[in-house]
């Protein structure tokens, strides 16, 4: 259920904070050229876009963290606890490396162009000054538990569809092993001890 957090959360870290912001279609407004790109640095701070990508990244790691021991477990289940001691050092400075190495700035720099095409000079105004005013500022504050709450409603509804999915993989995936071992579709596997 984590694997499906992460994307449908990162769509709606960068997405929500946007979605109060309307763009005029008033036929008199003159088009607004492209932001500078001290502009969009100036909306990335106000949006905070720096320390939402580091909690994702944080948040990413704590997955792999999972995946990894998940992955240790089934390799080594009866591993001694030294052995499992010794694979923790392992990931920890592993995920200590990469995160301490993760090029925040040069992501965002990558950004900054993605923003301007997106985005004219009069709508990052109007998008800082809204987030810079006081109900911005809640909106900012309150989305990471709003966000949260929209993806646990989201991941619950959803469930009951990847839990099936998942026995249909498996399933079919158990077909595949059966008939490349020469067995016919729906002959069990035999287990061996």
């Amino acid at each position: 259920m984590k694997r499906f957090a992460v994307p449908i959360a990162l769509a709606m870290l960068f997405a929500c904070p946007l979605l109060g912001q309307q763009k005029s279609t008033d036929v008199a407004d003159s088009p607004s050229p492209p932001p500078t790109r001290a502009q969009v640095v100036a909306f990335m701070d106000v949006m905070q876009v720096r320390q939402r990508l580091q909690s994702t990244v944080q948040a990413q790691q704590g997955d792999v963290k999972t995946v990894t021991h998940n992955m240790f477990n089934k390799a080594l289940p009866d591993a001694t606890p030294a052995q499992k001691a010794k694979f923790e050092t392992i990931v920890a400075n592993a995920l200590g490396e990469m995160f301490t190495k993760y090029p925040f700035d040069d992501v965002l720099r990558d950004m900054i162009p993605i923003y301007q095409s997106h985005f004219s000079e009069s709508d990052l105004n109007q998008i800082v000054a809204f987030y810079s005013s006081p109900v911005g500022r809640k909106v900012l504050k309150e989305m990471p538990a709003m966000i949260a709450e929209a993806t646990r409603v989201s991941l619950t509804r959803l469930q009951p569809q990847i839990d099936e999915m998942m026995k249909n993989l498996g399933d079919r995936l158990q077909e595949m092993v059966n008939e490349e071992k020469g067995r016919g579709p729906g002959t069990p596997e035999v287990v061996h001890p």
